[in-house]
């Protein structure tokens, strides 16, 4: 019960997360002139995100409040936690591999573009974003439904509430 409310407040806090930055542009297309909501909502990623406008997605003619790479990784961090159960009894990799893996992209990418080797477009960025955040999905989740779960029953025991069956 504790993992299965935790993978629940992983999932739906990354849920939130992600439609937080898909409603901001949404919002402002429909907002008036002053723009009240949204311009909270873009201060508010400001300081996660440079916000380019040429390296953001663009929806209803407003750009979302964080770049593609940004957003990509968001959204398969998202992706890697609905998709983790599925692959969880699977043996793998050491996960220093698993963060190389989905590093590697992204650093080329960005090395890339900085050398001058390649231009990176919104179609690498988004690629490599992808990766890292379905792999970071994967790697973390264990980690924060056990300190999510560990929180949880620990509270609730020095409260005196408990979720565990007792023992008979």
């Amino acid at each position: 019960m504790k993992r299965s409310l935790a993978y629940g407040i992983v999932a739906s806090c990354a849920f939130l997360w992600c439609a937080s930055i898909l409603l901001t542009p949404m919002i402002a297309s429909i907002e008036d002139h002053s723009g009240s909501v949204s311009h909270v909502m873009y201060t508010f990623f400001s300081p996660i995100c440079h916000q380019y406008d040429s390296r953001s997605l663009h929806i209803f003619g407003h750009k979302t409040p964080v770049c593609v790479r940004c957003l990509s990784i968001y959204i398969g961090f998202f992706i890697g936690v609905l998709v983790f159960p599925l692959f969880k009894n699977k043996p793998v990799l050491h996960v220093h591999r698993w963060w190389a893996i989905a590093l590697l992209p992204m650093v080329l990418d960005v090395l890339a573009d900085l050398l001058g080797f390649h231009s990176g477009t919104l179609a690498t960025r988004m690629a490599t974003g992808l990766l890292f955040g379905v792999i970071a999905g994967c790697i973390m989740l264990p980690a924060l439904t056990e300190a999510i779960s560990e929180y949880v029953f620990h509270r609730q025991h020095h409260q005196g509430v408990s979720y565990e069956p007792e023992a008979r």
